[in-house]
């Protein structure tokens, strides 16, 4: 029992040893390559990327991770074919290599003289033997194992350097770790301000989103990056009205940490908070479905429910995505109009 118990943790052992490798040389030889390709097709960081996942791929297309894997294939292969070389120079260098030949009753302690020679009497038969490690093979197959994992760091250090860079995960990992006073200090809660009406007729409010745009589509003199403006009317609106801007010309405002994704800039936007929960320390994500998104956060929809208006979440996607329909539903009681709503109305078939 002992024996199966031993050999047990040796095979576990063993496994969990050449994952780590494999993991280590996926990440060294594919990893740069999935870095750009994520930065070329979704520009987001790493905050984004472990929130979205925290929150769910419902009502996402994840149709981008065969893309991910198509691009990555031929580093997959190449890794793969490396790590299946380091285990079969693993077994066949110390099959015999650092190993002993020793007959097999003297192996288990059992060897008996007289009976072998009454044995070999009775009939002619060579002595069965095995291979034992010795004490050096085992240092020997420990070195080994120990210059291939560092190796294996070695060509992984630089990728992660490059994707930290990229998509700063370093960042977000110190956020994490810091603390802010700018709420105990600075954050004036809704709920404490006496907000009134003062117009005898309530006036109505209308909030237009626009995802994926930014000001890089403006002409280079107006501070973008094309040859010729293409958002005119845009900009017409910006000159004509009050527009909010980090830097003259066509400009957005600066974009704190917290705000820079789909279900972050409507929650941030509308409450003045960003998305920055600690996950896995509370349920303010909403995880749970008994439990409400952002407990605890008033915000715009929160606060002209209370002053008895009728609110409307429209959007040409999945609402149920980042969970936005969960947001708008929780505060502000919204009715949610999004693409399968349309697509359910009579005429469309669906």
């Amino acid at each position: 029992m002992k024996k199966i118990i031993k050999t047990t943790i040796k095979s576990v052992l063993y496994v969990l040893y050449y994952g780590i490798i494999a993991l280590l040389l996926y990440f060294a030889v594919a990893g740069r390559t999935l870095t750009d390709w994520y930065d070329v097709t979704f520009g987001t960081r790493f905050r984004e990327i472990v929130y979205t996942f925290n929150l769910g791929l419902t009502g996402a297309d994840t149709g981008f991770m065969n893309e991910a894997l198509q691009e990555c294939r031929p580093d997959l292969i190449k890794a793969t074919v490396i790590v299946l070389l380091l285990i079969l120079a693993d077994v066949i260098l110390f099959r015999r290599v650092g190993r002993r030949k020793v007959r097999e009753d003297e192996s288990k302690g059992q060897h008996d003289v007289q009976g072998e020679t009454i044995k070999h009497e009775a009939k002619e038969e060579k002595p069965k033997y095995r291979w034992v490690r010795s004490k050096w093979g085992y240092v020997l197959r420990g070195v080994y194992h120990v210059t291939i994992l560092l190796i294996c760091i070695f060509l992984a250090k630089p990728v992660y350097l490059y994707a930290d860079q990229v998509l700063e995960v370093s960042d977000f990992v110190r956020s994490k770790l810091a603390y802010t006073k700018i709420y105990d200090e600075k954050y004036v809660a809704p709920s404490s301000v006496q907000i009134q009406n003062t117009r005898k007729r309530k006036r109505n409010v209308i909030i237009v989103y626009m995802e994926s745009m930014e000001t890089t589509y403006a002409s280079k003199n107006l501070g973008g990056y094309q040859n010729h403006n293409l958002m005119p009317n845009l900009y017409n609106l910006q000159q004509e009205n009050i527009a909010f801007g980090d830097r003259k010309g066509m400009a957005g405002t600066h974009n704190p940490s917290g705000t820079t994704w789909t279900t972050a800039s409507l929650l941030a936007s509308s409450s003045g908070i960003p998305f920055d929960f600690n996950m896995g320390m509370n349920k303010n994500e909403g995880n749970d479905n008994d439990e409400k998104f952002a407990k605890g956060v008033t915000t715009l929809g929160d606060i002209l429910e209370k002053q008895g208006y009728n609110q409307e979440f429209i959007c040409g996607s999945d609402s149920t995505f980042g969970r936005k329909k969960k947001l708008f539903r929780e505060h502000g009681n919204y009715k949610i109009f999004d693409y399968y709503s349309a697509m359910r109305l009579p005429g469309r078939g669906f």
